[in-house]
């Protein structure tokens, strides 16, 4: 155990520089979902609604009251928040020295602060932005330098207890694990402070916060919210985020599903700079593997030191931090989740490493350490700040955008159609993951739901559909997210009133934000096609033979342009779908077709060009040569290039009380090569006229 008074002085310039590293990166990068929920939220707190009575998370309440709290100081700028965080890792990287400092006691203390202060630049975008994740890893960094003083010096036990207790207010699961671990190393780890008081002195630190919170949410009238909302409803939710874990086996390959969704997994940088939808080569699929261990790895080298050495106490104590961490990675695991446990993991590889024994040679191994990480950095935040864009998304978000999806004009378009299309103030709803338009645009949510809650289907359809009534403009992904879940299968009610009641807005350019605004009534839905497509005769059609069934079942496709995308295969001659329905009065059959593209779990799909799609009938137990054609529409033949919908209707005033087999087919007008066997037809249904009553 290392004295902390003597490096006072490169404790703060430790925390100097942590904070001017976060700071440089704080010009960049919007972030849609995570930090526009913050900033939306905190907005709505300072203009007087309650968190958990008005405004729906299941995260703990201290990032949101905090950054309310500094809105209401500061105002509500975008820097505001990203100044807090960087004072905040500034703190963490002052205590990461700290706990090194006292595990070690020597230069590679100063590697292992080097490490974390350089996570903004070299993790990037996700240390620079206003996140409870991000929150509660740097409470938890200095709770651990906390606990690790509490050993010699009980006092520190009540800060590290309280410490602990708002990581739980921040991430519920974190700060449950480090109870546990910190507890453990306050009971077993060496040190001069009396067992029975640090541990007394731990419990009521934690136990004076989880007091004041609950008194002071008693005091607003929201206790009962606040339990439901952090313990009762994340208790609901279905697995619907898990991922598979990247094997690490064999080197150098990323296999099945991880490789498929391999842009989830590569580090961002990365991706950045080289794209992640073309073949990813052995090298940064082996690099990508190698990050994904590290955490086991440094777990691992931690439990073989322990064994033939021992380890300081302070090093048990970064150890459990490590351990309480990693179960953060399951069942999702992805990039952004391994984002915060990485810079645990290389300041543990820093506490566990053998050094030479020569105190000259210590300290020139981790000056050229350090070096090597102050070159990356460096480098890298250059490197960021050339490839940035201009800021394009309005005063409220004066951030220039490096992913190439934000430097497209998609986002920087809604922002502005909103601005001047709708009033201040005016409720808008944003339906999937980008909660930031609120922010920018000044307009406001009429729902709690600040994005997709994965439960609470039931009172989210209530809720929103109700709400929906009284909006004019909605956003929207352009794109139904396939990978995790469909907004479409989470809320099909509130789909089937996006469809009904919202089109895309005039004017509105394609791209991968879409701005829907209120359009006619297309009338209630009596058959959803799409709904039965488990039950549709899939065929595809070959020169010179009858309609054969499809080889196989035509994949789950993403959403688009607030349709769902109800696909078939089709031969040389075509090919399409049958459904028996019975066709009610006052009906009209509604469908869109000749997008161009969309995407499924695994690939892109392109739709055949020059084509024809035919909507068509027949009567039960009628001939073949008995159907009539109800509408038809050339597709991608120079007139339509595919980028929107086309509507295709026709009246079923004819068919009323009719058990019909209705058929959605494409027609090639020319040959269809291989990358062009999937067609598709959008939201086909059969709806009542809407002064059906």
């Amino acid at each position: 155990m290392h004295d902390d008074a003597r490096p006072l002085v490169p404790t703060l310039a430790w925390a100097m520089a942590g904070a001017a590293a976060c700071a440089w990166m704080t010009p960049l990068e919007p972030n849609m979902l995570e930090e526009g929920i913050a900033l939306h939220l905190a907005q709505r707190m300072v203009g007087g609604e309650h968190l958990f009575r008005d405004l729906a998370s299941f995260t703990g309440p201290l990032p949101f009251e905090l950054l309310a709290l500094l809105f209401r100081a500061f105002g509500d700028g975008i820097f505001v928040a990203r100044g807090a965080v960087a004072a905040m890792h500034g703190a963490a990287t002052a205590a990461c020295f700290a706990l090194a400092y006292r595990a070690r006691g020597d230069a590679l203390a100063h590697v292992a602060a080097a490490a974390f202060a350089a996570a903004p630049v070299l993790l990037f975008p996700l240390f620079s932005l206003y996140f409870y994740a991000l929150t509660a890893l740097h409470l938890a960094m200095i709770a651990a330098w906390a606990t690790a003083r509490a050993l010699d010096d009980a006092r520190f036990a009540l800060a590290a207890g309280a410490l602990v207790a708002l990581v739980a207010l921040c991430k519920q699961n974190l700060g449950a694990g480090l109870a546990v671990a910190f507890l453990g190393c306050l009971a077993f780890a060496r040190g001069a402070a009396p067992l029975a008081r640090r541990l007394a002195l731990y419990a009521a630190g934690g136990a004076s916060v989880a007091a004041a919170t609950l008194a002071l949410y008693a005091w607003r009238g929201d206790l009962a919210a606040l339990v439901d909302s952090l313990v009762f409803l994340p208790l609901s939710f279905r697995d619907t985020f898990g991922s598979a874990y990247p094997n690490l086996w064999p080197p150098g390959e990323l296999l099945g599903d991880v490789y498929v969704e391999r842009s989830r997994y590569v580090p961002a940088l990365y991706g950045f700079r080289y794209g992640v939808f073309g073949r990813l080569g052995a090298t940064p699929s082996l690099a990508t593997q190698a990050l994904y261990a590290a955490p086991f790895a440094a777990l691992a080298l931690a439990a073989v030191a322990a064994l033939r050495r021992g380890l300081a106490p302070a090093t048990w104590v970064h150890a459990a931090l490590l351990a309480a961490l990693v179960p953060g990675l399951f069942p999702r695991t992805d990039w952004g989740h391994l984002v915060y446990v990485l810079p645990a993991a290389v300041v543990q590889l820093c506490l566990v490493a053998r050094a030479p024994a020569a105190r000259a040679q210590r300290r020139a191994l981790a000056a050229a350490l350090a070096a090597g990480l102050a070159v990356a950095v460096v480098a890298t935040g250059v490197w960021l700040h050339r490839a940035a864009g201009p800021a394009t998304f309005g005063p409220k978000l004066p951030l220039r955008p490096v992913n190439e999806m934000l430097k497209a004009p998609a986002l920087p378009r809604v922002i502005r159609a909103l601005r001047e299309r709708a009033a201040p103030g005016e409720p808008i709803f944003v339906a999937r993951a980008e909660p930031i338009v609120y922010y920018a645009t000044g307009t406001t949510n009429p729902t709690p739901y600040s994005g997709v809650i994965p439960g609470m289907r039931e009172e989210q359809e209530r809720v929103i559909t109700r709400a929906l009534e009284r909006v004019r403009f909605v956003v929207m992904s352009d794109i139904d997210q396939p990978l995790y879940l469909y907004y479409s299968d989470e809320l099909p009610g509130v789909w089937a009133h996006l469809e009904r009641y919202f089109r895309v807005a005039r004017g509105a350019p394609p791209g991968w934000l879409t701005l829907l605004e209120r359009g006619e009534d297309r009338g209630p839905t009596a058959v959803d096609l799409f709904d039965r497509r488990a039950s549709g005769r899939a065929w595809v059609r070959e020169p010179g033979a009858p309609p054969a069934p499809a080889p196989s079942p035509a994949p789950r496709l993403a959403a688009r342009m607030n349709r769902r995308v109800l696909d078939f295969w089709t031969g040389a001659d075509g090919g399409g779908v049958d459904f028996e329905v019975d066709v009610p009065r006052d009906a009209v059959f509604q469908a869109d077709v000749g997008l161009w593209q969309t995407i499924g779990l695994t690939s892109e799909y392109a739709h055949p060009e020059r084509t024809i799609a035919i909507a068509s009938l027949r009567r039960a137990g009628e001939p073949e040569d008995a159907r009539v054609e109800l509408a038809r529409a050339s597709l991608l033949d120079g007139r339509h290039q595919g980028r929107t919908w086309l509507p295709l209707e026709a009246d079923l005033a004819a068919f009323a009380g009719a058990r019909v087999e209705l058929r959605l087919e494409v027609r090639p007008q020319g040959r269809i090569d291989e990358r062009h066997r999937l067609a598709w037809f959008g939201s086909p249904r059969i709806a009542l006229r809407p002064d059906t009553r």
